[in-house]
């Protein structure tokens, strides 16, 4: 295989691998193990990880494998001609290849759960399907990326009714997907519980996110 830098790689893995119907464990396997097992030895990244990472000895190189393969594993959920579309787009220009893979790389190396990978993958899937474009697939990656992954799967709570102030409401204030709706003091019953104060209310960016079904 030609190494033509991680970054085209990582856009030739996603277009031209074949690992849908893969039933894996992302936090049990190793890169050693799917190698050997001939799973992964043609996933043009892989090639690349395995050689940047010493054949994946560094804890580093084995958590950034993972990341990678649990992004891959939801990419391949593509219909061919939706994949054959993007692909074609990419390689057309060298620039957007190289750019393209590099941002999804850079995104994943970020990210601080091997859960978020497939939310990430998740994502860029949609953008694949044309329901997102980069620009957006960038956008809520980075958000994903930034945020403590417990309060984003409890984004959905904010879509009906609006939340009181807590940690999850200010960190998903941070990043964007709600706000700030009414302020007013807080108050609580005698048992200490919440039941009055400052509201937070979903934004258009949140339901996005949601209706993407990635969390």
């Amino acid at each position: 295989m030609q190494d033509n830098g991680i970054e085209n790689n990582m856009i030739e893995s996603i277009a031209k691998s074949d690992l849908k119907d893969v039933a894996i464990d992302i936090a049990e396997i190793s890169l050693d193990s799917l190698l050997k097992d001939g799973i992964a030895k043609d996933i043009p990244v892989i090639g690349s990880l395995f050689k940047l990472y010493s054949a994946g000895k560094s804890i580093s190189g084995k958590i950034f494998e993972k990341k990678i393969l649990a992004f891959l594993i939801e990419t391949q959920k593509v219909d061919v001609s939706n994949k054959q579309k993007f692909y074609n787009e990419l390689n057309a220009d060298d620039n957007l290849k190289k750019r393209t893979g590099e941002i999804i790389l850079v995104i994943l190396e970020k990210i601080d759960d091997i859960e978020k990978a497939t939310v990430l993958g998740k994502l860029f899937k949609r953008k694949i399907e044309e329901r997102i474009d980069f620009e957006m697939f960038h956008r809520l990656a980075t958000v994903v990326a930034n945020t403590f992954l417990p309060d984003l799967k409890l984004l959905s709570i904010y879509k009906n009714q609006n939340q009181f102030v807590s940690f999850t409401s200010v960190s998903l204030e941070n990043s964007g997907l709600v706000h700030l709706y009414y302020i007013k003091p807080e108050k609580f019953n005698e048992a200490g519980e919440h039941i009055d104060g400052s509201e937070y209310q979903i934004t258009k960016l949140g339901r996005t996110l949601l209706s993407l079904e990635v969390l």
